[in-house]
């Protein structure tokens, strides 16, 4: 890919992080108001202030990021060419959507509906076969790695697995 083709990469990706960061401060924001009304917190400890001004820093970057690559050459025109059309089609496309895929998968199927024991295992197990990387040292990583973070945060830290 040319200088410009990634300048270009790079500006629609910015634009995408922007829409990442109004989410996050909407939601944030959303979550908070409730509390906020009803006197249990304020605008500085409410539990939505953090994700507030990581969206906020994250909308800044992105658009200082899509400036410059703006500057650099980067232009909206060059996802209608026939060089776009070929990267995504390409090996390195194809990888990012079975990445893609595995990740919302673990995310909004494996998580919701099984322990996160299980869901882990699934999904590194998931991982491996999709990359043909399946043996049984990998298996027993998989299996071993999934415990020992469950117990390290779900016992040690105390904190609330999904």
């Amino acid at each position: 890919m040319e200088k410009k083709g990634w300048y270009s990469c790079q500006i629609l990706f910015s634009f995408f992080l922007i829409l990442v960061g109004l989410y996050v401060i909407f939601n944030s924001v959303r979550y908070s108001m409730p509390l906020i009304k009803a006197g249990d917190a304020t605008y500085v400890d409410a539990p939505g202030f953090s994700p507030v001004v990581c969206g906020g820093l994250l909308i800044i970057l992105s658009l200082y990021v899509a400036y410059g690559s703006w500057k650099r050459g980067g232009t909206l025109r060059y996802f209608f060419s026939a060089e776009m059309f070929a990267a995504l089609k390409s090996k390195e496309a194809l990888t990012f959507y079975k990445v893609f895929t595995l990740m919302f998968l673990y995310g909004f199927v494996l998580l919701p509906s099984l322990p996160y024991w299980l869901s882990t295992i699934l999904f590194m197990l998931a991982f491996m076969i999709t990359f043909k990387y399946f043996t049984w040292k990998a298996v027993a990583v998989s299996v071993l790695t999934s415990f020992t973070l469950y117990y390290v945060f779900g016992t040690l830290f105390s904190v609330a697995l999904p």
